[in-house]
Order: C-alpha cells, then sequence, then structure tokens
C-alpha cells in the first residue's frame, strides 16, 4: 500500500486531506477510524466506498450486503413502504435470501423493472444516507485513514457514485444549519415533549395533532423520530425547531445524577430463554443500549409498559402465547403501537417470513450454529442502527 493512502487527521482536517489524496483510480473502501474525543467513548469506524475516485458510500458498516442496501432504501423512498409496494418487494427480499450473493447493480435493475424505484430514486436515497452519516464524524473528529482496494466495487455498485468535493461543501452546509438549530435542539439524542394547552390553543387540526402524538412519545428521540418518518434528520429537527418556537413542543430535560454520559436508548426483548437473553444483552449492552427483557410471553406487555423502549424483540415460538400473537397485544397499546417489532426465530421458514412482513414487522434469523454468529451479529448491529440509532451512531 503507498503510504499516501494511510495518514492521521486531526479535528476538521479530514476533508483537506482525503482532497489530497483522492483521484480517479481509486476504488475501495477508506476506513476511518476515530479517535476519542470529548465523548466518553472511541466512535466506529466508518467506511467512505469509492469506486474510481467517486464516492458510493459511508457508513458503519461496508456497502457489500444487500440487506443494508435494501434497508437503506426502504427508509429513504416512501413509495417503498405504500401497501401495493410491500407485497412485492417482500417477494424480492424472500429470492434474495435464497441466491447466492447478488450484486447491488442487479437488484437495482430487477427493482426498477418490477416498477418499484427509479434509479433516480435510489441516487436521492445513497446520497442522503451518505451526508446524514458524514453530519457525524466529518467535521468533529480526528483519527486514522487507510485506504483497501475492492476492485469488485466496479461491478457491485448501484450507482455511478458523487464527486467528492461537492458532497463536502454540502455536508459544510449541513453542519452551519445543525449549529443554528442547536439553540432549539442539542442534539439527535433530545427527547421531545408535547405542549398540550399550547397545542389546543394554538386551534391546530385534529389530524396534525393526532400526527404528533404518533411521533412524540415518551423516550423516543428525534433519532428514532426521523427513522419512523423517514426522512433526513435534519430536516425532521427543523420541523420541530419551529414548533418549540413556537412554544407548542419542548426539550425534555435529562437529569443525570451520576455525572457520566449515559445512553437512554432502551431495546426490550421477549424470548423464554434465560441464556438467549443473556446473550442477546452481553452483545448490545456493549454497542450502548439499556436491556429490559420478560422470558414470560403471558406478562410481557405488561412488562414493556413500564419500560421506554425504542424497539422491541419478540420471539416467535413460546410457550402462552406466540410473537404473533404479542404483536396483536403490543398494537392496541398507544403508547407502543408506533415501535419498530423484530421477530427472532432459529426457524428461517419462508411462512415466518412472510407472516413478519405482513405484520409489518422486521425478521432476524437467529444463529443455529457458532458460525452463524458473524452473521447474526453483523446484521443486529445494522437492524438496530436502522430502527433505534444511539447518540453514538448519530451525533449532531
Amino acid at each position: 500500500m503507498q503510504s499516501n493512502l494511510s495518514f492521521s487527521f486531526g479535528a476538521s482536517e479530514l476533508t483537506d486531506r482525503l482532497k489530497q489524496v483522492f483521484d480517479d483510480t481509486l476504488t475501495g473502501y477508506w476506513q476511518i477510524q476515530l479517535s476519542k474525543g470529548e465523548r466518553s467513548r472511541i466512535p466506529q469506524p466508518r467506511y467512505l466506498g469509492v469506486v474510481q475516485g467517486r464516492v458510493i458510500s459511508s457508513g458503519i458498516e461496508k456497502l457489500a450486503a444487500w440487506k443494508p442496501f435494501l434497508a437503506t432504501l426502504n427508509q429513504s423512498i416512501p413509495q417503498l413502504r405504500q401497501p401495493q409496494a410491500q407485497q412485492a418487494f417482500g417477494q424480492l427480499q424472500q429470492e434474495l435470501s435464497s441466491k447466492e450473493a447478488t450484486p447491488l447493480s442487479k437488484i437495482v435493475v430487477e427493482m426498477v423493472n418490477m416498477k418499484l424505484v427509479t434509479h433516480d430514486d435510489v441516487t436521492q436515497a445513497l446520497r442522503q444516507k451518505i451526508l446524514i452519516d458524514l453530519d457525524t464524524y466529518l467535521f468533529d473528529y480526528g483519527g486514522q485513514a487507510q485506504f483497501f482496494s475492492e476492485p469488485e466495487l466496479v461491478v457491485n455498485t448501484p450507482i455511478r457514485g458523487f464527486e467528492l468535493s461537492g458532497l463536502f461543501v454540502e455536508a459544510s452546509n449541513r453542519q452551519s444549519q445543525w449549529k443554528q438549530l442547536q439553540k432549539y435542539i442539542p442534539s439527535l439524542d433530545s427527547t421531545l415533549i408535547l405542549k398540550q394547552e399550547a397545542i389546543a390553543a394554538a386551534s391546530m387540526p385534529t389530524a396534525q395533532q393526532q400526527q404528533l402524538q404518533n411521533l412524540v412519545q415518551p423516550g423516543k428521540n428525534l433519532a428514532a423520530i426521523a427513522r419512523t418518518m423517514g426522512k433526513d434528520p435534519l430536516e425532521v429537527a427543523k420541523f420541530f425547531s419551529r414548533l418549540i418556537e413556537r412554544g407548542l413542543v419542548e426539550i425534555e430535560k435529562s437529569v443525570n445524577t451520576s455525572g457520566n454520559s449515559q445512553s437512554s436508548a432502551e431495546i426490550f426483548i421477549v424470548d423464554d430463554s434465560p441464556l438467549l437473553i443473556q446473550q442477546f444483552r452481553q452483545l448490545v449492552e456493549g454497542w450502548g443500549y439499556q436491556v429490559k427483557y420478560s422470558n414470560n410471553a403471558l406478562t410481557a406487555v405488561q412488562t414493556m409498559m413500564e419500560s421506554q423502549p425504542l424497539a422491541i424483540f419478540l420471539d416467535i415460538n413460546m410457550p402462552g402465547a406466540s410473537g404473533f400473537d404479542l404483536i396483536k397485544q403490543i398494537r392496541r397499546q398507544p403508547q407502543l403501537a408506533s415501535l419498530p417489532l423484530v421477530l427472532l426465530t432459529a426457524e428461517k421458514s419462508v411462512s415466518n417470513q412472510w407472516r413478519a412482513q405482513w405484520a409489518n414487522c422486521k425478521f432476524l434469523a437467529k444463529p443455529r450454529t457458532p458460525a452463524e454468529v458473524p452473521t447474526f451479529r453483523t446484521d443486529l448491529r445494522q437492524m438496530l442502527f436502522e430502527i433505534a440509532p444511539t447518540t453514538k451512531d448519530m451525533v449532531v
């Protein structure tokens, strides 16, 4: 590896250093290991994907796998979440699960032929994801950057990519906008409170009041609200800053008696296996989550009502009530109804995956052998980043 493709950088230096080494011969990933700053934890490394000198991705994972790729499209392209598209989109996922690795470029062509998306939809979705990720690390951290060549990306890439300097200009503009918003919204970890009397006095239409009630819930931070809405967190922050300015919404004051920075991201899991719960806790608590749990399906919903989870994981096969039974109970509770639900099972059957799709839930197969654990860990980490990011993942 050439020495100029590995370098150290200080805070606010990364953009200039990358500009110096970028050219149209680069195809692969920049691994950007961030150093510990004011926060108590070293942020996760980022992978900046490039094809022939143009940026195609940025995130905590490479753009190689189809699952996180489709999750990004589903989150960012509204028509994929419409009922008429869900069945075809679910069928595509089933087909990909039964095949060997399929290049992302071919997946996009198939989706376009199915009239699920256009090439412009995909391009804009990936551009938005890159910019959101750049928000988290581009200006505030120092660290180490190293380039790893991966020529096969030329075939796999779903888009032509973006010119680096143009992305950095837009990222800089976004950084300025975030700073202007900080007087209203300190960070994406901020939780909101509706001021009911002010909303009533403002004569807000009932439909808008109900929409706010569905979005602003106890323990749900701004990052999670943006995920629910499927919108750019910056645009969501602008929207709520206007409501704060009008006195209709306020930031919840957090009380921290320990003096230490703690993550407020809480996950709930229901499983009748104490061993599985223990393993799950050890894994996700290492990523900055608090875990509440129940191993009794019959009392699980009552227990989770006493919690403030951002997402709920449910085993399918349990004595007393199945995961699908619990979905019905959870959806009847206004406090829980809009939370992301994930079904867990060791039985990766087509029928279970279809039932999860129809129940508007995500599906995650448990590892059946030690060899499957790394894949499960990667899939779980990506899913949590998509549905319940912590402030350590998404930092203003």
